[in-house]
C-alpha cells in the first residue's frame, strides 16, 4: 500500500467510541426520517418527491448503522468514510428535494437541521471541508436555477452561508484537539 493510499485509508478511521456513537445516530435516523416524511406529506401542503427516496436512504442508514456490529473491527478504517458518504449523499438528495419543493420553509429546516447535525459525526477537518464546500456549491446552483423570488433567495443563501461560516469556525477548529 502506498503512501497516498495510506492517508485516505487513515482518514475513514475512527475510534471505538465513534463507532459506537455514530452507529446509533444513524440506527435513528431511518425511523426519524419515516416519521418526519410522514408528517410532511400527510399534513403539509401538496409537496413533490422522489418516489423510493425515503425509503432508500433508511434502509443505507440501517444498513450502515448494522455494519459495526456485525464487522466488528474489520470496519473501523473504513467507518469514517461509509458515514461521511451516506451523510453526503442523504444530503444532495435532500438539496434535491429542496428544488422540488421550491425551497419551502418546512423542507429548510429539516435541511439546516441534518446538515448541522451531519457535521458533527465527522472525525476529520478533510471531511468538513469537503462535506461543507460541495453542499454550498450544489445548493448554491440550485438557488441559482430556482424559480423563487429574490427575497427567498437571499433569504435563503444568507442564512445557510451563515452556518457555513459557523461550522468552519467551531467545527474544523475541534478537530485539532485529537489525538492521533
Amino acid at each position: 500500500m502506498n503512501n497516498f493510499q495510506k492517508k485516505i485509508q487513515e482518514l475513514g478511521e475512527v475510534e471505538d467510541f465513534e463507532v459506537k456513537n455514530n452507529s446509533l445516530l444513524l440506527f435513528l435516523i431511518g425511523p426519524s426520517l419515516f416519521i418526519f416524511s410522514y408528517f410532511i406529506n400527510n399534513f403539509g401542503d401538496d409537496n413533490l418527491r422522489i418516489k423510493g427516496a425515503r425509503e432508500f436512504f433508511a434502509l443505507l442508514f440501517l444498513i450502515v448503522s448494522i455494519l459495526p456490529h456485525i464487522f466488528k473491527k474489520r470496519i473501523k478504517p473504513f467507518f469514517g468514510w461509509m458515514v461521511f458518504l451516506l451523510m453526503l449523499s442523504f444530503t444532495h438528495y435532500l438539496i434535491i428535494n429542496l428544488a422540488i419543493n421550491n425551497f419551502s420553509v418546512q423542507f429548510l429546516l429539516g435541511f439546516y437541521v441534518f446538515v448541522f447535525g451531519s457535521i458533527l459525526l465527522f472525525n476529520n477537518r478533510t471531511f468538513i471541508s469537503a462535506f461543507l464546500i460541495t453542499i454550498f456549491i450544489h445548493l448554491l446552483q440550485k438557488l441559482t436555477i430556482a424559480d423563487i423570488d429574490v427575497l427567498l433567495y437571499k433569504a435563503v443563501l444568507s442564512s445557510f452561508t451563515l452556518l457555513f461560516m459557523f461550522s468552519f469556525i467551531s467545527l474544523i477548529g475541534s478537530t485539532i484537539f485529537r489525538k492521533k
